[in-house]
């Protein structure tokens, strides 16, 4: 019966006359899971249709109402057994829960098919469920057996804390362990990793990374560990540094100078796709070396604005630290602040902004050889911004060009050092298609070869009024289709 509180106690039917429902559609056009009753049922019996069967309706009921009791009995479906699949083994989801010989377990990955028990399967205990918190304090910790059920709250006064999941040696923690690992710092980031021999949720580089007061679950399988209920992005508690290195390699965390990426592509793109920086700035802090390959920012930081996110070289020796590649910002909203290194790059442009992406200039910029190309391009209603003056030692067909509605924009009261008379194949500064560059109450100090300016098409180059021989070069600037310079 069903009492009034909605509890099958007894599944309908369970002593009545029963009759199997087939799964498959019946050739005779009778009654089944996939067609239900077909339009035969419909038909009059006189015209060759069929009586709705008295114990096809039981056995519909009793399989819901069964299947309802068992969910309400024990809160876990029963495990579906190869027969009870037509022959075939269910594939389990990675996380699923099943009853099995009175037992439930929890599916440790996906595509599942093996017959609990096994390593892909571990049990679901309420007695090792988590009941005691314990507070563990320093810079790493190895996860031990004693651990297991326990809620760890982790702290380290505002520093990075790295602990381990124990590899093939000492040993892999048995299958049943379980933690809720939670980062308990006011700032600092939290990161575990498993051993040597082991895999994390499927990688032996797998690393979790929580921000403060974030949490997860973690489990053995015996042979290697799994985590679950991760946060969907680490959100940083206070500014953050994360490392690059020529050395360096992309599957470490990035997070110590002796733990650093080898590429700052990945630097941004983890930064963009895996942190909620909830209000900090990030700094990708390069050690010396040059750094090829284009580095491209296409979003907005999750969680960020203007100068979230900072790339950092060598404020004693910027040359030290180079960027031989291009550095791209594009899209409305994203952005990107450089300090303390050396552009240079004989193939591409060295920074492209475009389609409203924003980048930023800080003290220490050296610009470097750009032989065929432009050391600075603004275009689609983007903009290059120098807080600071900066450098130029090296060669380019141009060094600024704005174009598209776009801006670059020296701040006032900077100085341009020019080193070693560098050349501009083209022009020093190129405005076109209503771009403007703004470089008044500035200094440019040294000297080039090449042409000034051109200012075309509705470009506009403002020096507020500091004469034709302002911006660099031995050749006169010019201005033509509606460009002005002023």
């Amino acid at each position: 019966m069903c009492p009034i509180d909605g509890y099958f106690d007894i599944p309908f039917a369970v002593g009545g006359d029963l009759n199997t429902i087939p799964d498959a559609t019946q050739p005779s056009g009778t009654v089944s899971y996939e067609q239900g009753y077909p339009v035969g049922y419909s038909t009059p019996v006189g015209s060759g249709g069929f009586n709705v069967p008295r114990t096809s309706i039981n056995q519909v009921l009793n399989d819901i109402t069964t299947a309802i009791q068992a969910y309400q009995q024990f809160g876990t479906p029963p495990f579906i057994t190869t027969t009870m699949n037509g022959g075939t083994p269910f594939s389990y989801g990675q996380y699923a829960r099943v009853l099995s010989a009175g037992v439930v377990y929890q599916s440790l990955v996906g595509s599942n098919t093996d017959t609990p028990p096994s390593a892909k399967w571990v049990v679901v205990n309420p007695v090792t469920q988590v009941q005691t918190t314990q507070t563990i304090t320093g810079t790493s910790h190895t996860f031990a057996a004693g651990d297991n059920g326990y809620l760890t709250l982790r702290s380290n006064s505002g520093t990075l804390m790295t602990d381990t999941l124990p590899g093939t040696s000492p040993g892999v923690l048995a299958q049943g362990w379980s933690t809720i690992a939670e980062n308990n710092d006011t700032s600092a980031l939290y990161a575990f990793s498993p051993g040597s021999g082991t895999d994390l949720n499927g990688s032996s580089t797998g690393t979790i990374i929580l921000g403060p007061g974030q949490r997860c679950a973690v489990f053995s399988d015996g042979s290697n560990y799994w985590a679950k209920d991760l946060p969907g992005r680490t959100r940083l508690g206070a500014n953050a540094t994360f490392y690059v290195s020529t050395t360096g390699s992309d599957s470490n965390t990035g997070l110590a100078s002796g733990t650093p990426w080898a590429t700052i592509q990945h630097a941004i793109t983890v930064l963009a796709n895996s942190y909620d920086l909830n209000g900090f700035t990030a700094t990708i802090s390069l050690a010396n070396g040059t750094y090829s390959g284009t580095a491209t920012v296409s979003q907005p930081w999750v969680g960020g604005g203007v100068n979230s996110v900072l790339i950092n070289g060598n404020s004693g020796s910027p040359s030290s630290t180079i960027i031989s590649g291009t550095v791209m910002v594009q899209g409305s909203g994203s952005n990107l602040t450089l300090e303390n290194l050396e552009l240079a790059n004989t193939s591409n442009n060295c920074l492209q902004a475009e389609y409203g992406g924003v980048i930023q200039l800080n003290a220490g910029i050296i610009f470097g050889t750009s032989t065929s190309q432009t050391h600075m391009v603004s275009g689609y209603s983007a903009a290059i911004i120098a807080n600071n003056g900066y450098t130029i030692s090296g060669n380019a067909a141009a060094h600024i060009e704005a174009e598209s509605c776009s801006t670059f924009l020296l701040q006032a009261g900077n100085t341009v050092t020019l080193t070693g008379t560098p050349a501009f194949s083209n022009q020093f500064a190129f405005a076109t298609a209503g771009g403007v560059i703004t470089c008044s109450a500035s200094t440019f100090s040294g000297s080039a070869t090449g042409t000034r300016y051109l200012a075309s098409t509705g470009g506009i180059i403002y020096t507020g009024g500091s004469g034709a021989t302002f911006l660099p070069g031995n050749a006169a600037g010019s201005t033509n289709n509606g460009g002005i310079y002023n």
